[in-house]
């Protein structure tokens, strides 16, 4: 059964598979250098909710004491864990920014704002974090302090999530091309 010749349309100006491949290479770079900290913001984002949602609902179940041990066994790992991808977060944030600002690109707003998001993640640790860590991993906070400490722990690991996820999401934004 002969159905005749096959006929296909294309609408003008189509190009089978997109123009990406058109793109100039460092056109192509400065996206992927976006994609790449697009997904290291979401993944150090996702880490931080997380640790809110699973260590500290257990630490919290566990007796002052018990805690304590832990968190004093365990810091280390978390600062290896957290430490390096937050920074390699923030650091890909400001990498893609100067470049879409060197290149006056689509989407430096939203890249200006996701970098000071991802600023504003670290810049916590020093300004809560790190002494009431300390605390808890030498045990020199009173053990009565513990649950009230831990609370207060967990509010300013929400300030955290909220701009870690704040940074990730305008940095989707400006991975779309869209104007800020």
């Amino acid at each position: 059964m002969d159905e005749g010749p096959v006929v296909s349309w294309e609408p003008p100006g189509f190009t089978p598979g997109g123009d990406a491949h058109r793109a100039a290479p460092a056109a192509r770079g400065r996206n992927q250098l976006t994609a790449v900290a697009t997904a290291v913001l979401g993944i150090s984002a996702g880490a931080m909710l997380a640790e809110q949602m699973v260590l500290v609902p257990y630490w919290r179940s566990l007796p002052p004491a018990d805690f304590l041990r832990w968190f004093a066994e365990n810091e280390p790992r978390l600062v290896a864990f957290y430490g390096p991808l937050e920074i390699a977060a923030m650091t890909l944030a400001v990498l893609a920014t100067l470049l879409h600002a060197l290149r006056r690109r689509a989407g430096i707003g939203w890249l200006a704002c996701s970098m000071l998001l991802a600023v504003a993640v670290l810049a916590l640790y020093p300004a809560y974090f790190r002494e009431v860590n300390a605390r808890f991993a030498a045990g020199t906070i009173d053990v009565a302090q513990v649950p009230a400490e831990l609370v207060r722990w967990s509010a300013w690991q929400w300030y955290r999530i909220a701009a870690g996820m704040g940074a990730f999401l305008t940095s989707v934004a400006a991975l779309s091309g869209e104007r800020a």
